[in-house]
């Protein structure tokens, strides 16, 4: 089972079914849109279509998928059951504003399923070296860093590019385009629009693997979880947060002052 799989394995058999309406936040080509409306459930999707992900739909889709402007998601106030995110979070340069867009636009009592990396994982997932994403943005040391990696069999989406080029392409790729937080600055930031919250990494590993993993060690689990880099979070929203708590004046609209930009 595949991230995109274990999406649409939470949204039906995870307690939600298929009688809800889902939005799969930041959903690139659509194919858990696809796959959930395979499954009966009724899915939308939404995109930034920024320069370093998708540059279009699959085929069909056009009338659920929409574009985000501005990062405001393009659906009216209490819309969803569910809102997904898979491997979005990393990409996200406001995560206060994408999650006070998602809290909008979720149902009272509305679910939030969050797949995505910390900045503690050892393996930068998109390029596969390990630790790139913890040396400093801009720096020279962690191009031959990625180069030496390189030679010796590290690395993704290799193509026909040299190792110096495709160190030097991935490593501005990654500062253009990912902000990897720590896991306490994460927690804060959904701490301020949805309780509880409940991590389900056991549950994504038994589902990946395709066996139960009570029997391992949790060191066995550690190493897994910090390699492949998913914070798995289960999160509802409760009642409609006050002005204060939600970021937004008494008018709906978020004031400047609670933009927040984390750079790791």
């Amino acid at each position: 089972m595949n991230n995109y799989e274990y999406c649409v394995h939470f949204a039906v058999q995870g307690g939600c079914g298929t009688n809800i309406k889902t939005l799969d936040y930041g959903c690139g080509a659509g194919q858990v849109v696809k796959l959930l409306q395979d499954a009966g459930v009724s899915a939308f999707g939404c995109e930034a279509f920024y320069g370093g992900g998708a540059a279009k739909v699959l085929d069909g889709l056009d009338s659920v998928v929409l574009p985000m402007k501005d990062g405001m998601i393009p659906f009216p106030n209490d819309t969803f059951d569910l809102v997904i995110n898979n491997q979005v979070m990393e990409h996200v340069e406001d995560i206060d504003l994408a999650l006070s867009e998602i809290q909008r636009v979720l149902k009272p009592g509305g679910v939030v399923l969050s797949l995505f990396p910390d900045r503690g994982v050892w393996r930068e997932g998109h390029c596969g070296i390990p630790f790139l994403h913890r040396f400093p943005k801009g720096t020279t040391p962690r191009i031959y860093y990625a180069l030496l990696m390189r030679a010796m069999g590290f690395g993704f989406h290799k193509k026909n590019k040299s190792r110096l080029q495709w160190a030097r392409d991935f490593c501005g790729w990654l500062d253009k385009w990912t902000v990897y937080r720590s896991y306490d600055t994460i927690a804060q930031a959904y701490g301020k629009f949805f309780l509880p919250m409940k991590h389900i990494e056991d549950d994504w590993l038994d589902k990946r693997l395709g066996c139960n993993c009570a029997p391992y060690s949790g060191f066995v689990k550690k190493i897994v979880f910090a390699k492949n880099g998913r914070n798995g979070l289960h999160l509802h929203k409760g009642a409609r947060l006050d002005s204060e708590q939600s970021g937004r004046d008494a008018d709906g609209n978020r004031p400047e002052h609670h933009r927040s930009v984390v750079d790791a």
